[in-house]
């Protein structure tokens, strides 16, 4: 028999329609005021923290859709720890969100997985 743990992460989202689709250059770059940046990536860690960056185009209508049958986004979101990262700008940050962790409900279940068990996402 299994026994669930108690598992908390926060995620930070940011958007970035300045990128292409489907990056070639293997990251997507949001920008974080250092501030927040600090709040993020504070170590040691209790609530474990993600950043969640989804390219999205200029214009909101053309990439969600909501509806009393549906809520959909298009497009795609990647995710990174960030934690132990220092800020590097003078008020922001250019922080690099790898393309090759892409954020789906596959993706969060095995970052809840690993966090469960006293791991790092």
């Amino acid at each position: 028999m299994s026994t669930l743990a108690d598992c908390r992460i926060k995620i930070q989202l940011k958007s970035a329609w300045t990128s292409g689709l489907n990056p070639k250059n293997g990251f997507v770059s949001v920008n974080l005021s250092n501030n927040r940046l600090k709040l993020l990536a504070q170590s040691p860690v209790i609530v474990h923290r993600i950043l969640v960056a989804m390219i999205v185009p200029e214009d909101v209508a053309e990439w969600v859709e909501a509806s009393h049958d549906i809520f959909s986004l298009r497009h795609c979101a990647y995710w990174s720890s960030v934690t132990g990262l220092q800020p590097s700008g003078v008020e922001n940050t250019a922080v690099r969100v790898p393309t090759n962790q892409i954020f789906n409900d596959m993706a969060l279940c095995d970052i809840m997985a690993r966090v469960g068990v006293g791991g790092t996402p």
